[in-house]
């Protein structure tokens, strides 16, 4: 089963796609967060096999890209707008209870997410091919290479406004990380049996 549409965040349109069914579903859905930033949720389409009766995989294109919409507004491009876009995936959605998956630049969105906003309904988080451990100011930041990323792959906007934080802070990623338990959701800290969450 397949559903698509739209949600909205703030004046604008996020698109999304449900794999298998949020109603039925007994456990966790996976909620997959794309590379980029600009970057669509295409390449990531795989993970869709992993929907079956009992759980759904749900995928979204963030604003500036693939199917949402791509607001002329500079102000727009900072980290919590991001956060606020999955929180109202989520919300309109009604999913409680998720497991986030986060590749590349999704990686540092779901980092930040799960830290910032310390949500009570995350049973997991996956980071894939992302760096796991960063200062506390570097990771609303993008490292020099994706700042000079080609402009078919992220809007100019973004990389003027990233382009404004000095190279080295880029350097901090090595010398501070930020692995304090003190940080980490209790559920991520220590699971009670030990094993994986549903």
């Amino acid at each position: 089963m397949r559903a698509e549409g739209y949600v909205t965040t703030g004046n604008h349109k996020t698109w999304y796609r449900v794999e298998g069914s949020l109603d039925r579903s007994r456990s966790a859905p996976i909620v997959v967060l794309h590379g980029g930033p600009g970057l669509p949720h295409n390449y990531l389409e795989p993970l869709a096999e992993l929907a079956c009766d009992d759980r759904a995989v749900v995928f979204y294109d963030q604003l500036g890209c693939g199917n949402s919409d791509r607001p002329d507004d500079d102000e727009l491009w900072v980290m919590s707008t991001f956060e606020t876009e999955l929180d109202q995936v989520l919300d309109q959605l009604n999913i409680e209870r998720f497991h986030l998956f986060g590749h590349s630049w999704g990686g540092w969105l779901a980092l930040l997410y799960v830290l910032d906003r310390q949500p009570a309904g995350a049973s997991s988080l996956v980071l894939a091919s992302t760096c796991a451990s960063t200062s506390e100011n570097t990771i609303s930041t993008t490292p020099t290479d994706m700042r000079s990323a080609p402009s078919n792959r992220a809007p100019g906007r973004w990389a003027r406004k990233l382009s404004a934080r000095p190279a080295a802070s880029d350097t901090a990623l090595l010398r501070r990380p930020n692995s304090r338990p003190d940080r980490h959701p209790q559920q991520f800290v220590h699971h009670p049996d030990g094993g994986g969450t549903r």
